[in-house]
């Protein structure tokens, strides 16, 4: 989630160098963002002290050489600001593992694809496309948060997984219509097709055979993962 936005966004973009000043930032950033969370939902435990303070000061170094040599991405600061409030709320509240500062993390780091094409936007593709893949990844991503959560958290309770099934389908029904309309590829409605059937398949084997791990649920995601990614390519 934090990777495969942002590689995604200085693809469409056209590689430049300022590119790997906001990777930089952004990952030493979600470091910080981690640390602080942490930090936050502790109240302030001394072990979250140092690599909350650590982090964020190489964050912020990183942070106004952006400034410096791409300032018009501040534009972008009252989109994220909101975001960012949000979970660190979540985490001062200890409702980290909410659904909502799980959508706002996944929205943030998606949003980093459209940030990534706005650094160096004189690629082949167009902001139409950006954006299509942005809205994409968040969906993607965003089902990830159902799925996960009907297998671990929310587990036989049959509201999720009415939801989450519901979702799935909503976006393969949404990726055929795009494919349809000459805006994607098939690879993208077979990802969805494969997303929505483990949406369903896998907490119910789990309900009747036995639960997976989080290890065991996580890994396919890298793959499943890897598959948007290049069907938006």
């Amino acid at each position: 989630m934090v990777t495969f936005p942002i590689l995604l966004g200085i693809y469409l973009a056209g590689f430049g160098s300022k590119h790997l000043i906001l990777l930089a930032f952004w990952w030493v950033g979600y470091f910080a963002f981690f640390a602080t969370g942490l930090w936050l939902r502790s109240k302030f435990n001394e072990r979250y002290k140092t690599p909350t303070l650590v982090y964020g000061s190489c964050a912020g170094v990183l942070g106004v050489l952006v400034l410096i040599f791409i300032p018009h991405l501040l534009r972008w600061l009252p989109v994220f600001l909101p975001l960012v409030v949000t979970t660190l709320w979540c985490s001062w509240r200890r409702r980290d593992r909410s659904f909502l500062n799980n959508a706002v993390t996944v929205i943030a780091a998606s949003l980093m694809l459209a940030v990534a094409y706005d650094v160096v936007p004189n690629g082949t593709s167009s902001w139409q496309h950006v954006w299509i893949a942005t809205g994409i990844l968040t969906a993607y991503f965003l089902g990830t948060v159902f799925y996960v959560k009907t297998n671990i958290r929310e587990r036989n309770r049959r509201s999720w997984l009415i939801a989450s099934a519901t979702f799935h389908i909503l976006f393969t029904i949404i990726s055929f219509a795009l494919f349809y309309a000459g805006l994607s590829s098939l690879s993208l409605v077979l990802a969805w097709l494969v997303a929505t059937v483990r949406s369903i398949a896998v907490p119910i084997y789990g309900s009747r055979n036995g639960w997976m791990s989080a290890k065991a649920i996580g890994i396919p995601e890298i793959f499943l993962s890897i598959w948007m990614t290049l069907a938006l390519i």
